[in-house]
């Protein structure tokens, strides 16, 4: 209890300090950007105000009251329209044409009883699988308000429904407001903080516990109102092969899918902002045929949910609310992330590139993306760049490649900012020069032997040339179809790792087959690698092994020579 109470003492410092200040919420913000919102109790304060729950006003004042009491209601309203129950008393009243369960009726309480059923049974299902080893959400009072939140939103968005994901913008803030609620009327003011009775009475409004799912929904509203086109998949169309056009193919290009605003988001990160800031990467990505949208679509519309811990997001949180409603910010820490393990994909292929972008590595301190996020985003951000330590940071570039090596320093005016580390160029795959050539002795065959050998050899060229098209177009279509069930027809499958590894592979095979990536070394290469291997542990094997055949005689004839 003590510790409960000196808990609730600090909240009322930090409110007094980043809400009562009349600084137009310049400390507020600052607090987010930098990381100082963490422990402090008014989390889900600044949410509310990053997110437009409350007016723009500042300091606090009755509009911010009058806003929470109206939108509060309106969702309360909006229960009580959509969650039908047709055993209600005043079902009983309807005509019984509409109230039975065979009506078809848009109008009868039983036909839309079983639409809500069937919208509810899909929500539930993405519940039951968010955050499996937090207790918080594997409570029942949690699950029913998420999924009362999540189907309103349904409801009062048709066109876009729920979509797989949105469970899990939700999951975070229901945890922070519910984690900082507060019971009206029962906070006692700390006499060292000084709050006034109406700044008390404001904090208490604000973090209400009463209410904590209504401001949970309207929270998950302000996100959305950003982010509600990177889950629309009803223009996304898988994208052309690069080869349509050599192939011969009559296929047109997808405009519905170069023209999605999720597609078009993830295009503009990885072609536009990354080129700008590391040219290396960027061409290293493009050389392999990387899609952006594959990687970062699961980035961009879950706002880096998966991948990062919980307590790690609300830090993210914290900036991308902070810096702007519009979550532009989330493109400069995708990049920052990008450069975070530069050394990683350099030094991969294509399979290995996304198998490490699907599973982003464990991050010591996620502030870094959010410092050097903003400073990408900054149109100084060419000044000072900032790498974290143990990575190979990149040349001082532009959109163009420089050939310079030189380097500049930056000084270390945060744990974040260190010095760059020069890169150093792969070794080149040259030949030993004490590598012997095999010798070739030549040999010598008729001429009219010599030219059915041509002639044969121009046959099977020709053939496999035919059988190369076949195959890359069928692949093509296979390609086409797979990408289509999986992010239009189906988008629960959107976001399974194997399964867009295995498009991926599938296209890596589509692109070695239409000339477009290199082929893999030649199977007899790869056996006889494995061979060596075999035999060298053969060798180790025997070796720890071996006993000396003299061993027992000489043991015998010492002990004769004793006797």
């Amino acid at each position: 209890c003590h510790a409960a109470t000196h808990a609730l003492m600090s909240v009322q410092s930090h409110y007094k300090r980043f809400f009562c200040a009349s600084d137009g919420g310049a400390a507020l913000k600052d607090a987010a950007l930098t990381g100082k919102l963490q422990n402090t109790g008014v989390r889900g304060a600044a949410w509310r105000y990053f997110l437009s729950v409350v007016p723009s006003d500042w300091p606090p004042s009755k509009k911010w009251t009058d806003r929470l009491t109206q939108e509060r209601g309106r969702y309360g309203a909006l229960l009580a329209e959509y969650l039908v129950d047709p055993r209600a008393p005043e079902a009983a009243e309807l005509d019984p044409s509409l109230n039975n369960p065979l009506s078809q009726s848009e109008d009868s309480p039983w036909n839309r009883f079983f639409q809500n059923a069937e919208l509810e049974k899909t929500i539930n299902q993405d519940i039951d699988r968010t955050y499996p080893d937090q207790d918080f959400f594997q409570l029942p009072s949690t699950k029913e308000a998420m999924l009362r939140i999540l189907f309103i939103y349904a409801r009062q968005n048709p066109s876009l429904s729920y979509r797989q994901g949105m469970h899990e913008l939700l999951a975070p803030i229901l945890y922070t407001v519910h984690a900082e609620k507060l019971v009206r009327g029962q906070t006692k003011a700390d006499p060292d903080v000084n709050l006034t009775q109406e700044e008390l009475q404001m904090m208490e409004t604000l973090m209400d516990a009463d209410y904590t799912e209504h401001d949970a929904y309207l929270m998950l509203y302000g996100i959305l109102a950003t982010t509600a086109p990177w889950f629309s998949s009803g223009n996304v169309s898988p994208a052309p092969a690069p080869a349509a056009k050599r192939l011969g193919t009559d296929q047109p290009a997808h405009d519905d899918f170069n023209s999605n605003p999720a597609v078009q988001r993830c295009k503009r990160i990885q072609q536009v902002l990354l080129r700008q800031r590391d040219h290396e990467l960027y061409a290293h990505l493009e050389s392999l045929k990387i899609e952006p949208h594959l990687y970062m679509l699961r980035w961009i519309r879950l706002l880096l949910g998966r991948e990062f811990h919980l307590e790690d997001l609300f830090r993210i949180w914290d900036g991308l609310f902070g810096y702007s409603q519009d979550m532009s910010l989330i493109d400069y820490i995708s990049v920052a992330m990008l450069m975070y393990i530069r050394g990683q994909l350099l030094d991969r292929d294509y399979s290995g590139c996304l198998t490490r972008l699907f599973k982003y590595p464990p991050v010591e301190d996620v502030g870094f993306f959010v410092e050097q996020g903003i400073h990408l985003a900054s149109p100084n951000w060419r000044k000072t760049i900032v790498h974290p330590p143990g990575t190979n940071a990149p040349p001082n570039n532009s959109a163009t490649p420089s050939h310079s090596h030189s380097h500049s320093t930056t000084n270390n005016t945060s744990p974040a900012s260190i010095l760059s580390h020069e890169h150093h160029p792969k070794p080149s795959r040259t030949r030993d020069a004490g590598t012997a050539l095999p010798s070739v002795t030549p040999s010598y065959k008729p001429a009219v032997e010599i030219g059915n050998t041509i002639e044969a050899l121009r046959a099977e060229i020709r053939s496999l040339k035919d059988t190369q098209l076949q195959m890359s177009q069928q692949l093509e279509q296979i390609v086409s179809t797979f990408q289509k069930v999986v992010l239009v027809q189906h988008p629960t499958l959107a976001l399974v790792d194997d399964v867009i590894l295995s498009l991926a592979q599938l296209k890596q095979t589509r692109d070695i087959l239409c000339g477009d990536l290199p082929p893999p070394p030649p199977l007899w290469v790869k056996n006889s690698h494995e061979s060596l291997e075999k035999e060298k542990d053969k060798a180790h094997a025997s070796s720890s092994s071996f006993e000396d055949p003299l061993g027992a005689s000489s043991s015998q004839a010492s002990s004769t020579s004793q006797d």
